[in-house]
C-alpha cells in the first residue's frame, strides 16, 4: 500500500506525484500548497531570480548600469506583499465541502433544536407530566433527562463540525476568527457580573427534583429530615427521654 508523503494516510486509488518535489502524495494534498511543496518555492525562487536576471539585462540594454535605490526599495516591499498575501490565503488542508456536509449539517441542528426546545417544554410542564402515574417512573423526569441527552450529544457534535470547518479555511480568516474570540473573552472578564449573574441565577432557580426518573416516595436524602424524624421520635416517647434524665440524676446523687 503506497502511503502519502505529506500525511502518512494510505492512498486509495492511483497515486498522484508532484511535478515540482517529486514525492507521492494523496488526493487530499495534490496541489503544492496543500503538502507545502519544497519543490514549487525552489521553482518559485528560481523564475525570481530570472525575472531579476531579465530586469537588470533589459536596464543594461537602455544603458542604464546601476538601479537607484528608491527602485530597490519598492521592488524589495513589493516582494514581501506577495509573500505576505501568500501566506494570508494558505490552507492546511483542502476547502471546506458546503455541499457534502450540507445534509449533515441540516440534521444536527434540526436535531438539536428539537432537543432543545423539547427540553425547554418538558421542565416547563413537569408538574403537569409527573400527575401521570406510570409505576414508579416520573414521566417529566424520563423525558427531560432524554431531551438533555440528545441536546450534549448534538451541540458537541455541531461544534467539531465547527472545528473541523475552521481548520480548512484560509490563514487570514482562521487568524481574524482568534482575535475576535479574544476580545470577546477578554469583555467577559471585565463584565464578569453581568456574564455570570444570570447564569447563577439560572442555576439557582432550576429545580433539580424534576430530572429524577423514578418516584422516592417519601426518601430524601437532605440531612435536615434525619433531624425532623429524630425530633419527631423524642416528642412521641417523652417518657423515654424523662426516665433517662431520672437515672442520670440518681447516679449522680448516690456517687
Amino acid at each position: 500500500m503506497i502511503r502519502c508523503d505529506y500525511c502518512g494516510h494510505n492512498i486509495e486509488g492511483l497515486p498522484w506525484k508532484c511535478k515540482y518535489c517529486g514525492r507521492t502524495h494523496c488526493g487530499d494534498h495534490r496541489l503544492p500548497e496543500s503538502h507545502d511543496c519544497d519543490g514549487l518555492k525552489a521553482y518559485k525562487e528560481k523564475n525570481s531570480e530570472r525575472w531579476r536576471s531579465n530586469f537588470v539585462e533589459e536596464i543594461q540594454d537602455n544603458d542604464v548600469k546601476k538601479i537607484k535605490g528608491q527602485e530597490r526599495v519598492r521592488y524589495y516591499f513589493q516582494d514581501k506583499i506577495s509573500s505576505i498575501k501568500h501566506w494570508l490565503n494558505r490552507r492546511e488542508h483542502h476547502a471546506y465541502d458546503y455541499e457534502r456536509r450540507l445534509s449533515f449539517l441540516v440534521k444536527t441542528i434540526l436535531i438539536l433544536s428539537v432537543s432543545v426546545i423539547g427540553f425547554a417544554i418538558f421542565y416547563s410542564n413537569a408538574r403537569k407530566l409527573n400527575s401521570i402515574e406510570i409505576w414508579i417512573i416520573q414521566l417529566a423526569g424520563v423525558l427531560l433527562l432524554i431531551s438533555l441527552f440528545f441536546s450534549i450529544k448534538y451541540s458537541w457534535r455541531l461544534l467539531g463540525e465547527g472545528g473541523n470547518w475552521f481548520k480548512r479555511q484560509k490563514n487570514w480568516l482562521k487568524y481574524l476568527i482568534i482575535i475576535v474570540f479574544i476580545i470577546l473573552l477578554w469583555q467577559a472578564y471585565t463584565h464578569k457580573e453581568d456574564v455570570l449573574n444570570p447564569v447563577f441565577e439560572i442555576y439557582n432557580e432550576t429545580n433539580f427534583t424534576l430530572f429524577i426518573p423514578i418516584d422516592l416516595g417519601n426518601f430524601s436524602f437532605d440531612s435536615s429530615s434525619y433531624q425532623s424524624d429524630k425530633l419527631n421520635i423524642n416528642n412521641k416517647n417523652p417518657s423515654t427521654s424523662n426516665s433517662g434524665g431520672a437515672g442520670l440524676m440518681k447516679l449522680q446523687i448516690e456517687m
